[in-house]
């Protein structure tokens, strides 16, 4: 039987770093782009919005007129999530690339091919399915704590905090059931969901391990740089010297274009760098994955139960 090394697999991104330090910073640049680019489209509108804050705030309730600058950023969500689905493409293909077929070093890892799409379109089923499934179960929860209400209160905390350890119990073995799928789908350049069932059968504890030991990492990382990150956003946004008491009295000495303006070069650095340093989370979250693909099926031969 096939058999997942558990640290080899959760610490796997470090050695696509090992491999090729410049790959992940270039993924995390192609995420930047297309993230930022069609924002830099509305930007515009953007200003729009941030001058008419005030006045909406102010207001409390707005009217139609006041919803007029959100109106040019709805344009955006389309094409932003276009971008966004075309950059996850891009990057997950790229890092499952660089551990299953390491060789493949042109662009970075990266293509526009038949993997790519299949990695996008298993994951959207799997968001779809997801939102299908937590519906009945808000249901569920409903009903169980109306129904426990009726009889007591103590009795239905009690069943609905049940009910709610064994739905993220059930969530998390699920996923790890079908964890290997975008990996699946990826190497076979088709859709394969449920396939991934059999790979992971007898393999869910080492997995969950596996998932545990790199958001643990990830954390970690994450910690060090979002405080990093969060001091220099501070610095960037009061370094024109606005006074933190007067916004209570007069939020246009904070909501207006200049303060915008002034920012923004700051801002778009700070995004670009951070964006470079995810690009290296990217592979730290991702690659362990394809690795855990790459050993119960790959090497493990191992056919679906």
């Amino acid at each position: 039987m096939a058999k997942l090394d558990i640290s080899a697999a959760a610490l796997a991104g470090f050695g696509v770093i090992k491999r090729a330090p410049l790959a992940p910073a270039v993924w995390g640049l192609v995420r930047v782009v297309l993230g930022l680019g069609p924002m830099l489209l509305f930007m515009p509108a953007l200003f729009d919005l941030f001058e008419a804050m005030p006045a909406i705030i102010a207001k409390g309730e707005p009217d139609m007129h006041d919803m007029a600058p959100f109106m040019g950023l709805n344009a955006l969500s389309p094409v932003s999530m276009l971008c966004g689905l075309v950059a996850y493409g891009l990057v997950t293909g790229a890092s499952f690339r660089a551990v299953l077929t390491p060789e493949q070093k042109a662009w970075f890892y990266m293509r526009f091919s038949m993997a790519e799409v299949m990695v996008v379109v298993v994951t959207i089923v799997v968001a779809v399915l997801a939102v299908v499934a937590i519906i009945p179960l808000a249901i569920v929860l409903a009903i169980a704590g109306i129904a426990g209400g009726q009889a007591n209160e103590g009795v239905a905390a009690i069943l609905v905090l049940l009910l709610i350890l064994a739905m993220l119990v059930g969530g998390v073995w699920l996923a790890l059931r079908l964890s290997l799928a975008p990996a699946l789908s990826f190497d076979t350049k088709t859709f394969q969901l449920f396939e991934s069932w059999g790979h992971t059968k007898g393999h869910v504890l080492s997995l969950l391990l596996m998932a545990i030991l790199n958001v643990v990492v990830v954390l970690l990382i994450e910690t060090v740089f979002g405080a990093l990150f969060g001091g220099l956003l501070v610095g960037v946004i009061f370094s024109g010297g606005i006074d933190l008491s007067a916004l209570q009295t007069n939020p246009e000495a904070f909501f207006n274009r200049d303060n915008l303006e002034r920012w923004m070069p700051g801002l778009l650095g700070i995004a670009v760098v951070s964006g470079i340093l995810g690009g290296y989370l990217i592979a730290i979250i991702n690659a362990p994955w394809a690795a855990a693909y790459r050993m119960l099926v790959k090497d493990g031969a191992t056919e679906p139960a």
